[in-house]
């Protein structure tokens, strides 16, 4: 009998209900049985299997965590589990954060990158465009992305590996030819996009496949 995953969204901020949406629709191609918690406090950390970060304001985000002991608890579970971060989820991730706000950005760490904040501008400056993704994520070479002030991975390093990258977007360098725009490092997925607002739920079928070869 298949066991059920139980699968937690970070709803501090962001649009954690299109990615509850989104994980349903996922588990659902995929013949999954999950539960899906809206995650608030830190003890509900240790009811779930694997977390995802929505996006939203990094630095808000990262100020509500300290001043509710969050921080320590998130850290220690991000480490251990499956967990995918999109946009500020990704800033959280990065090891290191250019940009960052002037009283420090709060971080989870662990996740081999160097980011840049609004690196593709502000909210004026969204757009939708594909990115390049490998065959490890799903069929097709193809994605539907929204970036949203999206932060821009301007490095990988040798422990994390390109998942998806983009050759083409708005006030493009052209001395730039590509730019990784998803990224993996052990139990950790990092998006400078959000794929809760496409109709594309390859990236959540590959958070859940994650966290049902852990559950096997």
């Amino acid at each position: 009998m298949q066991s059920t995953i139980t699968v937690g969204v970070l709803a501090l901020q962001g649009a954690f209900a299109e990615h509850v949406a989104a994980c349903k629709a996922a588990a659902q191609k995929l013949g999954l049985q999950i539960s899906v918690i809206e995650v608030r406090l830190p003890e509900q950390l240790k009811q779930i299997h694997g977390l995802i970060i929505p996006g939203g304001e990094s630095t808000t985000m990262g100020i509500f965590l300290r001043q509710n002991d969050f921080l320590s608890s998130l850290r220690e579970f991000v480490h251990a589990n499956p967990t995918m971060g999109t946009c500020a989820g990704l800033i959280l991730f990065a090891n290191h954060v250019d940009g960052q706000a002037r009283d420090g950005q709060t971080i989870v760490g662990g996740l081999d990158v160097d980011v840049k904040r609004n690196f593709f501008g502000r909210q004026l400056q969204s757009f939708e465009s594909s990115v390049q993704i490998t065959e490890k994520v799903g069929e097709g070479s193809s994605a539907p992305a929204v970036f949203i002030r999206a932060p821009g991975i301007t490095s990988v390093g040798s422990n994390a590996r390109v998942l998806a990258k983009i050759s083409n977007w708005p006030n493009k360098d052209n001395a730039a030819s590509e730019m990784a725009v998803a990224v993996e490092q052990g139990t950790m997925i990092g998006l400078t996009f959000h794929p809760e607002l496409t109709d594309d739920t390859r990236w959540h079928e590959y958070f859940l496949n994650k966290l049902a070869q852990r559950s096997s």
